[in-house]
């Protein structure tokens, strides 16, 4: 079984797609992309219209998980646990899913591993594994300048040709 199998079982052990559905929970993780080195984590996303309310439902389906934190701040909920030897780390806030950074990074992560294949994709890992996050390990082969976030966010409005360009013009590593 590879990777991204084990962390799809993983996280449908952890039943927090369906405890939180309520609140559109939504996986983000470069492991479905195919981006991931050994430790990655699995990202889910939620949208919660009334924060106490998400933060005691995810505490009830999520506390007794292993290496269980919590944080709440006035605009986010960040919370992680561990199971099966995944750390899920979840992220929530008032945002619509669609409107959230980490959906749009992965909306352009799946395009461009779609586009690049596997040159892109193992170039990316070498990075990762050299100590870049994902998004700064895409900016510096697509030579995107300016905040790496931002620049990855960006590409969304690409469309097929130009994200192509991109990707033949990349950096090697």
């Amino acid at each position: 079984m590879n990777r991204k199998d084990e962390a799809l079982q993983a996280l449908g052990r952890s039943a927090i797609l369906d405890s939180l559905s309520d609140y559109s929970p939504t996986v983000v993780s470069t492991l479905l992309v195919g981006l991931d080195i050994e430790g990655s984590d699995i990202d889910v996303i939620c949208c919660y219209p009334t924060q106490a309310r998400f933060v005691e439902d995810l505490r009830c389906c999520c506390q007794q998980h292993e290496d269980f934190h919590l944080s709440v701040a006035t605009d986010r909920v960040v919370a992680s646990f561990t199971v099966d030897g995944f750390c899920i780390e979840l992220f929530a806030t008032e945002q619509a899913i669609q409107k959230q950074a980490a959906y749009q990074h992965f909306q352009v992560m799946q395009r461009l591993v779609e586009l690049g294949g596997n040159r892109f994709t193992e170039s990316v890992k070498l990075l990762k594994r050299k100590g870049l996050k994902t998004e700064p390990a895409i900016a510096q082969l697509l030579n995107l300048s300016g905040d790496p976030f931002a620049a990855v966010a960006d590409l969304q409005d690409c469309n097929d040709a130009k994200l192509t360009t991109l990707l033949e013009n990349a950096k090697d590593v």
